[in-house]
Parts: C-alpha cells; sequence; structure tokens
C-alpha cells in the first residue's frame, strides 16, 4: 500500500511490515540590507537548523543591528515594537517557520563640529544611530 493519507487505517490479518517516509519541513530565511552594507546567510533551511546571518558594513557606514517581523502580528520588532536592534553578527537563528531580518547600516558620525559641546561630542561619536533613528540627517 502507498499513498500520502494521514492518517491510514490498515486491517491487519497477517504479520506486516510498515515503512514511513517523512520530509522535513524547508523554510525561508530573507534578510534586507538598509543602509551601505550587505548580508549573507539568507536562503532555505530545515526545521530546527540553525542558520547564521552576517552583516558587513561598508567602510562608511557601521552596523547597527537586526531587526525581524518574526511577530505574531507581523510588525518589525524594533521599529514597531520599541525594541533594541539586535547587534549580534553573525546571528545565529534556531528556524521554526519562514523569517525575515533588516540589518541597518548608518553613515559613520564625525562630530567636529565646533558648535557641539564636549560631552554631545562624545556620545555621538559612541552611539552613531541614535541620530539615525530620531530622523536627522546624518549627510
Amino acid at each position: 500500500m502507498n499513498g500520502t493519507s494521514n492518517p491510514i487505517a490498515i486491517a491487519a490479518t497477517e504479520d506486516l511490515n510498515v515503512t514511513a517516509n517523512f520530509e522535513l519541513l524547508t523554510f525561508t530565511v530573507s534578510s534586507e540590507a538598509i543602509g551601505e552594507g550587505n548580508v549573507s546567510g539568507a536562503g532555505s533551511y530545515s526545521y530546527s537548523s540553525l542558520a547564521s546571518l552576517t552583516a558587513n558594513n561598508a567602510s562608511t557606514t557601521t552596523f547597527l543591528g537586526w531587526d525581524t517581523n518574526n511577530t505574531t502580528d507581523g510588525n518589525w520588532s524594533s521599529a514597531y515594537l520599541g525594541y533594541y536592534l539586535n547587534q549580534t553578527t553573525p546571528l545565529s537563528v534556531q528556524i521554526t517557520k519562514d523569517m525575515n531580518y533588516k540589518a541597518y547600516f548608518s553613515p559613520n558620525v564625525y562630530p567636529a563640529d565646533n558648535n557641539l559641546t564636549s560631552s554631545f561630542k562624545e556620545f555621538l561619536a559612541n552611539y552613531p544611530y541614535a541620530l539615525y533613528f530620531s530622523g536627522i540627517p546624518l549627510t
């Protein structure tokens, strides 16, 4: 007997050898670079396997972190829910469903303007993404 019905009913009138063949579910991991940089590791993965996503910034940018829309409502976690970007790279993710990631890159900020206070210059040097997500142009 061959088939893909589930469940399958078998009436046993003698000893039987039954073989079941299973196929692992495959899911897609997609990624997108926002800003100047590139990402790798997107593709098809089997259920429960590990995907390794890597973000590489350009020489004039800084990698800010990953965002995902793997929430139950489909919103991007950082952009809509107030979560922080995950700054881990490579990012290791266990696959249980289709997954989507955005890698954010920001232009490097060089706080040399004489109108800035020294404490604000230090803050910008350490946290350039603060301006990126505030909507202030960085050019």
